[in-house]
């Protein structure tokens, strides 16, 4: 069916498509801080938990600025309707301010800070909710 679609479809305008597509995909403001520049080593984690079903990590970004980030392992993925928090003294910082999608949840924060993390992974026959104790050594 998508090679009907596309026969119609001038070559120039083919090379545009995955372009269209990533431009859809929501992405972090910090990505690029999240990922360490060619032949650069990645940054050590601030914190980190390894678990079976997810990984979380914070990880410094610009300046100050940290990037608190959970990644579900396979069959996992990130319930994106349950209400995300993170507790950090008296700030709170609820689902509205993670970038969510089905691979990865990110957080920007101004500055390290430990705090309670209440977040959900899914797969195909149960959803986990998940609490985790963010500790800055």
């Amino acid at each position: 069916m998508i090679r009907q679609i596309l026969i119609g479809i001038p070559i120039g305008l083919l090379s545009l498509i995955p372009l269209a597509l990533l431009a859809g995909e929501p992405q972090p403001e910090d990505a690029a801080a999240v990922v360490p520049a060619e032949g650069a080593e990645a940054p050590k984690p601030l914190f980190e938990q390894d678990e079976v079903d997810f990984n979380v990590v914070l990880v410094a970004a610009e300046g100050e600025a940290v990037v608190l980030k959970v990644s579900p392992k396979a069959p996992f993925h990130i319930n994106q309707e349950y209400p995300w928090k993170f507790q950090a003294g008296e700030d709170t910082f609820k689902r509205e301010t993670f970038s969510l999608s089905e691979a990865q949840a990110t957080l920007s924060l101004p500055k390290a800070t430990a705090g309670l993390l209440r977040f959900s992974v899914c797969n195909d026959s149960a959803c986990l909710i998940k609490k985790v104790e963010v500790k800055l050594d």
